[in-house]
């Protein structure tokens, strides 16, 4: 059952997956642990230092694909949250 606390519009389930995040094609995409996810957005835990855009590719896997187009909604320390783009 949704905790109605959450005001997110999808219910979200723990995971912990490496992902990788992509924003420059010249540089080698950033690893990165994906937290939860649900069909909206994810919370990604950010180990490597450079700032990041607000706006990025999160690949789901090494090859590439499948991949999501994510915007950043927040971020704290070394996690963020993202809204995936439609």
């Amino acid at each position: 059952m949704k905790d109605p606390r959450d005001s997110r519009r999808s219910r979200r389930r723990a995971v912990s997956y490496s992902v990788w995040l992509r924003y420059d094609p010249a540089l080698p995409p950033i690893v990165c642990m994906m937290n939860d996810v649900s069909d909206t957005g994810a919370r990604l835990d950010v180990v490597d230092e450079t700032p990041l855009p607000d706006e990025f590719i999160l690949q789901l896997s090494r090859t590439g694909k499948p991949f999501r187009k994510c915007h950043v909604v927040w971020r704290r320390r070394s996690e963020m949250g993202v809204r995936f783009a439609l």
